[in-house]
């Protein structure tokens, strides 16, 4: 079981905790603070008790004091009747004493009346005490909402903070590699924009050179047609059998030249054929190029991949680290659990002081009572003052010095309880200080996890803002590969179709060459020469057409080798999103672990919250004894004050005594005298006896004012003990 001591320990260890920026709860530390506010509920429960207790014991005092007040109307009425006695005695003692009766009654109905005043007063005095403990428990509630609202705030603040830095930390990793990304997907997409460029100007120079190549093949129709038409009227003139060998000369001269017009066209195509080939090698370096760039890029996603494993090992790290630090703050509750056991320990031997008060106090009521009863004994011995005057004397000194004795007592006591108080005071101080010292703490640290909030949440915006750019780019790049895919295809198409046409156009050319070769080889064999040149002119087709069906090839390699890039590219972007999505998902993971210390440090700081709440109450409690226990030095100040003028009058009533006993022996001491004297003569004996029946009579009235003046002192002692009284109800 806990004392107050140990729950004051416990939040001590809780603040210098909180002082520390890597402190985390947990639910040790949730279990030692319920155990914490539990011993401060048994406190407040202690507290109660006592307060009922001390209800009680006012209780008893109304009590005292009721007897207190019936037995000072006893006493009234027993002093009525003695006074009635003295009336039988004389009538004008009577009349006097009537008219000091009345002035009595009257302080008498007065002092009803200021105690009636004084009791309505109490009754005032305890509703609106109940009204403030109403307002205070209303205040406390408020206050406790209040706090509640500020630990569900602190907590959260901590998890964002814990959060932040964690989300910092992957941020930072994230976005280096996102940069690295970027870089090469910047770097990739250049390159491939300049690729596609240049298949684009190669697609154009094939398309130009194809246009060329069909220019020349036309060119080369109209000396073949020409070559057609000579053969035709050479066969027209063989048939004819004519002999115009100079024109057939002159023609062969004109095929000659065509021939060699043939072959110079042949070596320009063979000289573009090799720079087709050089531009085909260029590209295929170009495509293996960029392969080398997407597998790099591969091997990079690879290396993040593990990168985000090696991140989900490094939070599976962090999770047992937070498990040791709950071990940890389960060791420091129960030192702090300790520390409220010595607290609570220090409560109960307060509680305990102050019931020792409430039975020093009971006591001196007591005392007060017994003090009383003596008074009455006095003023019964004062009324026989007559007959025995030096036993009231001895009596009177030895009560006295009784009174003295206590008096001395009650003052020593009451040093000691100022003592107490001072010591007490100083503890609550010292109490109030350190706690405005742990508040100050919590109020820096909020400040500063607000600001890290801040920080976090604009870092955040940041991260966000960068991934929606890079998802931007990522689309605009998939569509610009797409839209590049499209275009090839259409223009590959449009390649197929020239290609198709040159192969018509070759077909027919090659028939017309075989059906020439066939008419040749029908003539004479004069024109073996013709027939040469046909051949070299089949043969020049033959390499011309395996020229175009190799450009063929090369475009089919080429168009697989851009459907192979969009499908790198196409595998390329699911991996990014993939990234992306295991991006996404490590951030909700990480969101819902913060939630859920959100939710256990809320509880946690809720709990300290209602440690703090009691401790207040009792700290409430503690001045509400305080200032009792000021009412009660004050009460007790004026009992001594009371006393001393109690003392006072009766030392004032023994001088008047001491004086009545003088003139009684001097009185006595004539009389014996003035017999002795009168014994010779009547009439002096007649006259001495008159002037004794005049002394008596004085002596009488002397006795009587005497009396009045004890009656007088004896009913104010009783109004001072009627206030006293009243004073330590209130």
């Amino acid at each position: 079981m806990t004392t107050y001591d140990g729950s004051i320990r416990i939040l001590d260890d809780f603040k210098g905790r909180f002082s520390s920026t890597k402190y985390e709860f947990t639910k040790d530390d949730a279990n030692q603070l319920m155990r914490v506010s539990e011993c401060l509920e048994k406190l407040e429960w202690q507290r109660r008790c006592a307060g009922q207790l001390f209800e009680t014991e006012t209780i008893k005092v109304c009590v005292a004091q009721n007897r207190l007040s019936e037995f000072r109307n006893e006493k009234l009425r027993e002093l009525v009747e003695s006074r009635r006695k003295v009336q039988e005695l004389n009538r004008e003692e009577l009349k006097t004493e009537n008219e000091e009766l009345k002035i009595l009654k009257d302080d008498v109905a007065l002092l009803l009346d200021i105690s009636k005043r004084f009791a309505a007063d109490l009754q005032a005095l305890r509703t609106q005490e109940m009204r403030l403990t109403r307002e205070n428990e209303e205040t406390i509630s408020a206050l406790n909402r209040g706090l509640r609202n500020k630990a569900a705030s602190q907590i959260e603040l901590n998890n964002t903070h814990e959060a932040a830095q964690n989300t910092r930390i992957k941020a930072d990793g994230l976005m280096k590699k996102m940069e690295t990304i970027n870089k090469e997907l910047n770097a990739q997409r250049k390159q491939t924009k300049r690729s596609i460029v240049q298949l684009e100007i190669e697609t154009a120079n094939l398309k130009e050179k194809l246009d060329a190549q069909n220019a020349r093949n036309e060119v080369l129709r109209g000396p073949y047609e020409e070559a057609e038409v000579t053969l035709a009227e050479i066969n027209q003139k063989n048939r004819l059998l004519t002999n115009g060998h100079e024109e057939q000369k002159i023609k062969i001269t004109e095929l000659r030249k065509a021939i060699a017009r043939l072959k110079d066209t042949l070596a320009s195509q063979i000289t573009e054929n090799a720079r087709l080939s050089k531009s085909k090698k260029e590209v295929d370096e170009r495509l293996s190029g960029m392969i080398a760039t997407h597998n790099t890029i591969l091997a990079s996603l690879e290396a993040e991949t593990k990168d985000l494993k090696q991140k989900k090992e490094e939070a599976t790290m962090n999770t047992e680290n937070l498990r040791i630090r709950q071990d940890n703050l389960k060791k420091d509750l129960e030192e702090a659990e300790t520390q409220t056991d010595k607290k609570k320990s220090l409560i109960v031997n307060m509680l305990k002081q102050t019931k020792k008060v409430e039975e020093d106090l009971l006591n001196r009521l007591a005392e007060m009572g017994q003090l009383e009863d003596e008074i009455e004994r006095m003023e019964k011995d004062a009324a026989l003052v007559k007959s025995s005057s030096k036993n009231l004397i001895t009596t009177y000194q030895a009560q006295l010095a009784s009174m003295r004795n206590q008096l001395s007592a009650e003052q020593k006591e009451r040093v000691e309880s100022q003592r107490k108080k001072r010591q007490l005071a100083r503890e609550v101080v010292d109490f109030k200080a350190e706690y405005n010292r742990t508040l100050r703490n919590a109020q820096r640290q909020i400040n500063r996890a607000k600001s890290k909030k801040a920080e976090l949440i604009k870092e955040q915006g940041i991260l966000r803002q960068n991934t929606q750019y890079n998802l931007q780019q990522a689309r605009e790049l998939r569509q610009y590969i797409f839209d590049l895919c499209k275009r090839s295809e259409e223009e590959r198409r449009e390649h197929n179709e020239n290609i198709k046409e040159s192969q018509k156009n070759l077909q027919r050319i090659m028939d017309r060459a075989t059906e020439t070769e066939a008419n040749i080889l029908l003539e004479t064999p004069g024109n073996e020469a013709v027939l040469a040149n046909v051949k070299t002119m089949s043969e020049f087709y033959a390499q011309l057409k395996q020229a175009q069906v190799d450009l063929t090839h090369e475009i089919r390699t080429l168009n697989q080798e851009a459907l192979k890039m969009n499908t790198e590219n196409e595998r390329l972007a699911k991996t990014v999103e993939e990234m992306i999505q295991q991006q996404e998902d490590v951030r909700k993971d990480l969101i819902d672990r913060l939630e859920q210390s959100i939710t256990e440090i809320r509880k946690k700081e809720y709990q300290i919250y209602v440690a703090g709440c009691r401790i207040k109450t009792t700290k409430i409690e503690n001045s509400r004894l305080e200032r009792a226990m000021d009412h009660q030095e004050d009460d007790m100040r004026k009992i001594c004050n009371d006393w001393e003028k109690i003392m006072r009058n009766k030392a004032k009533v023994r001088y008047r005594i001491y004086q009545l006993q003088q003139n009684l022996m001097e009185s006595r001491d004539k009389e014996v005298k003035e017999s002795r004297e009168s014994a010779g003569a009547y009439e002096q004996a007649s006259g001495v006896l008159q002037s004794v029946f005049a002394d008596s009579q004085l002596r009488r009235e002397a006795i009587s004012h005497f009396l009045e003046g004890l009656f007088y002192y004896i009913q104010k002692v009783d109004g001072y003990l009627g206030n006293k009284c009243d004073i330590t109800v209130r």
